[in-house]
Parts: C-alpha cells; sequence; structure tokens
C-alpha cells in the first residue's frame, strides 16, 4: 500500500491500530490517516435537489413499475436521512476519515477470517471433494485479501477528491481543525 502514496494523489499517511483479543494476543492493522476534508454547502445542496429530483420522478414512473417505485423510495431515504441530520446536527457527527478507514480495515479482515465459518455453514454441507472446497476457500480469502487494500485506497480517493468526509456542510475546510 505504500507504494500507492507514489502513483496515487493522496493526502494521506500510513497508521496502525493496536487491537487485544486476549492480553497475550494482540495485533496491529494498518489503516489510513487522512486529513479531514469538508464538502462545500454548494455540494450539499446539490446532492439535496438531486435527491428530491429524483424522488419526485418516482411519481412520474408508470404504475406497473410499483416495486421499482417503492424500492427507489426506499434508497432515497437514506441521503435524505443524512442531508437532514447534517443540515440541523452537523458537529454531532462523531467519525472521523480516520475512524471509517480503521473500521473499513478491520471488517474486511474480520470478514476474510470468517469465510471458513460462512463456507461451513453453507457449502460445506453439500457433497464436494475436500480439495473442491478448500481450494473454493482458499481462492476465496486471496481474493479477498488482495481486494482489501484496493478498496481501501478507492474509498480514501474518493472521500478526498469529492470532499464527501463526514462533517459539517455548511463551513469551511478550516473551520474542522
Amino acid at each position: 500500500m505504500r507504494s500507492a502514496f507514489r502513483y496515487l494523489p493522496l493526502r494521506a499517511n500510513l497508521g496502525l491500530a493496536q487491537h487485544h483479543l486476549t492480553p497475550f494476543l494482540r495485533f496491529d492493522i494498518p489503516f489510513l490517516r487522512m486529513e479531514i476534508v469538508l464538502p462545500s454547502s454548494q455540494t450539499w445542496w446539490l446532492t439535496c435537489a438531486a435527491t428530491a429530483a429524483l424522488f419526485a420522478a418516482t411519481f412520474f414512473l408508470p404504475s406497473k413499475m410499483i416495486p421499482v417505485i417503492y424500492l427507489l423510495r426506499g434508497i432515497l431515504l437514506v441521503p435524505a436521512t443524512s442531508l437532514f441530520y447534517f443540515a440541523f446536527l452537523p458537529a454531532r457527527f462523531p467519525h472521523t476519515p480516520d475512524s471509517y478507514m480503521e473500521g473499513l480495515v478491520t471488517a474486511g479482515i474480520a470478514l476474510i477470517s470468517t469465510v471458513p465459518l460462512l463456507f461451513a455453514l453453507t457449502y460445506y454441507i453439500f457433497d464436494f471433494g475436500l480439495m473442491k472446497k478448500a481450494f473454493l476457500t482458499s481462492i476465496t480469502m486471496i481474493h479477498l485479501a488482495l481486494f482489501l487494500p484496493l478498496q481501501v485506497l478507492v474509498q480514501a480517493l474518493f472521500l478526498q477528491k469529492n470532499g464527501f468526509c463526514l462533517c459539517q456542510p455548511f463551513t469551511s475546510s478550516s473551520a474542522c481543525r
């Protein structure tokens, strides 16, 4: 991941989060430390307008598409709730890009670690050979292990380049530091 800093326009450095499972089992998880990039009020208003326009567009869809209409409205409930929250209580959000990145890496490692258990409950109950089961488990874990750093880098680039870090929407970037 360190070589990505040379080639990507990313303002971040590598941090370590210490985790203790037991007093004797401790390990460090690397994650990206990023500076906060705040969205402008223009970004908030554009997002609000796009959400409202998509919600209004659902009223013009034909009645035979009712399942799609309800699905779209349900999906639009997430950004609408976020926009409402950040319009009235922007200073109370407790998360930073650092905690988000640390959680992303930790959740990814937890998912990779639980693949054998998930497959034991779903895939291993079928009558396949032991080699097929071991091969599928190993390639799934390898795929996820190779994908996780890429996912973290793409998330970091998205947060920094689009200014969608979770912070106050109506302040300048110097106000949150």
